[in-house]
């Protein structure tokens, strides 16, 4: 913003009024920016859900002093899973978005070199990670679900909704910056 004015008191109050007015549009224009960002990366999120209808991804977005702050989430209700091993019933938690986001067994995301492996570790997901896994480095492996019926699986295949909606965001941040900020 470049303005000339001499100093006169009233051109000096219009102008300090004219950056106030702007300093308020810029706040607002930022958080606009991360709503924009936001809803560009739960779209890629929610397409990427797999076999998880139960994700839920959302935004959060505040304005502050300087600007604005803002997440974008994505969560699943822990499920409990069980079946029926030699010694009764066992059940174990299982998060949803982490299976949806790094997968399990041969198809996890450290186990196939997948784009995201690298974070896999840091959340503590992986191949290997299910508590009290007895299958971890088997390709395929069998269980008897609590109605005595055998199922055999070799993992689940990621999915990763919050990696690829990261990487979209990321690759829009110039596009939606220019929607949000144009004047």
């Amino acid at each position: 913003m470049k303005r000339k004015i001499s100093l006169g008191t009233d051109e000096i109050d219009k102008l300090v009024k004219d950056i106030e007015d702007y300093q308020d549009s810029l706040n607002r224009r930022c958080v606009y920016f991360l709503e924009l960002l936001a809803e560009e990366g739960i779209t890629v999120a929610e397409r990427r859900k797999g076999n998880w209808s139960s994700l839920v991804f959302t935004k959060t977005i505040r304005q502050t002093a300087t600007g604005a702050s803002g997440t974008m989430d994505g969560y699943g209700q822990v499920q409990i899973v069980q079946w029926q091993t030699l010694s009764g019933i066992r059940s174990e938690e299982l998060s949803p978005i982490l299976m949806a986001e790094f997968g399990s067994g041969q198809y996890a995301s450290d186990a196939r070199n997948r784009a995201n492996k690298s974070y896999a570790p840091i959340v503590g997901a992986g191949r290997g990670t299910f508590p009290n896994q007895t299958h971890a480095n088997e390709d395929s492996w069998s269980w008897m679900d609590l109605n005595g019926n055998w199922h055999t699986s070799s993992g689940l295949r990621p999915t990763m909704p919050m990696y690829y909606a990261a990487r979209k965001m990321r690759a829009q941040i110039r596009r939606i910056g220019r929607r949000a900020f144009r004047t």
